[in-house]
């Protein structure tokens, strides 16, 4: 599936080794695929400011979009284009905040449907999936974002004392850990 002119991931030992070469070029087409996407994404904001017609829209939390800007949609793109980068190393490597979650949770989404268009998804091919999830996050906590029947829960006294982190709006784009930052362009942010 290599586009003539176009980079090729080339993914670390753990997803070589946790994929097969089609899944693999699944992903890589997702990720490629993706990061073209958010890119008109990001041209197209800037022009016109609606963010509910982008491709973006349909990976986030739609109870958000009035919130989502065209400074918020460079700084998803790069969590992205982070994600992708995290995966192409030799050993696993950390996300980093919510937003990557939501990055790579996309990634994941989006492999699903190429291989859906491709040949169909086969039972192990959701399996290699969820095992990649299951590898990389480090719990499904932002799918409560997207949960209509929970909204406000990011809010709440409640997410404190589960310690739940980072579910709030203006910390998608916070570190976990003091000692694993997020990359330089998301931090500080604005919201």
């Amino acid at each position: 599936m290599d586009r003539p002119g176009r980079w090729r991931l080339a993914l670390g030992t753990v997803l070589q080794d946790a994929l097969t070469p089609r899944q693999a070029d699944a992903l890589r087409t997702a990720i490629d695929s993706l990061i073209d996407d958010f890119i008109a994404d990001v041209a197209q904001l800037l022009a016109d400011d609606e963010f509910s017609e982008t491709t973006m829209a349909d990976f986030l939390p739609r109870k958000y979009l009035p919130r989502y800007t065209p400074r918020f949609a460079k700084q998803f793109l790069v969590c992205l284009i982070t994600v992708a980068e995290k995966l192409s190393r030799p050993e696993p490597q950390r996300l980093t905040c919510v937003a990557e979650e939501l990055a790579l949770a996309a990634i994941l989404d989006q492999t699903l449907v190429v291989l859906e268009l491709n040949s169909g998804v086969a039972t192990e091919d959701t399996q290699a999936i969820e095992q990649l999830a299951e590898q990389f996050f480090e719990d499904r906590d932002f799918e409560l974002l997207s949960n209509l029947a929970l909204d406000g829960f990011e809010d709440s006294p409640l997410v404190e004392r589960l310690a739940v982190t980072g579910l709030k709006f203006e910390e998608w784009f916070n570190p976990f850990r003091a000692d694993d930052p997020v990359h330089p362009y998301v931090e500080n942010n604005p919201y």
